[in-house]
């Protein structure tokens, strides 16, 4: 049996493969709601609720981040109302989507090498201490805000230099 380590722990854990989830309902569990790790995916997900858990309803890598149906879904309603980005660095696409909490990109995360970051309108990403975003090579950084659905960047505390910021070093243009 596989142990996981207890910020890593959920209702439901997925380390290896996909899981598909529609129209279900994830409530009142320990910790998180849905961890998944590794390499794992989400193959499909929408019209989701996960609610009453003690820390966040998600816990996820950038591959799942890419499948969230953005407000279709309900993440409110736990003791830490965000969904977390758990890659200690990650590559490839990112597409991030206004969902009803925001996103925490936990604490000491390096995303970096990116191909492409898609940050729609409405998004909020809040940063732990030493987390940041890292656009390198042939990579693209786009977060393009609307009036009224502004992108937000901040840090988990309001304070003077707690998160590391959002580095770009791409020959893109």
């Amino acid at each position: 049996v596989q142990q996981f380590p207890e910020f890593k722990y959920g209702s439901v854990n997925v380390s290896e493969g996909s899981i598909w989830l529609a129209n279900s309902t994830i409530k009142n569990g320990k910790n998180h709601g849905i961890v998944i790790t590794n390499d794992s995916r989400l193959g499909y997900f929408a019209n989701n609720t996960i609610t009453g858990h003690e820390r966040e309803p998600l816990s996820i890598n950038h591959l799942a981040v890419n499948q969230l149906d953005g407000m279709s879904s309900n993440f409110s309603g736990n003791n830490e109302n965000y969904i977390r980005i758990i890659d200690a660095v990650a590559t490839g696409q990112l597409d991030i989507k206004k969902c009803n909490v925001p996103y925490l990109v936990e604490e000491g995360m390096r995303i970096g090498d990116w191909d492409d970051i898609t940050i729609y309108p409405g998004v909020e990403l809040i940063f732990e201490p030493e987390a940041r975003l890292v656009i390198r090579g042939e990579g693209t950084f786009q977060a393009l805000g609307t009036p009224g659905s502004e992108i937000q960047f901040m840090g988990k505390e309001d304070a003077l230099g707690y998160w590391e910021g959002i580095s770009i070093n791409s020959s893109s243009q």
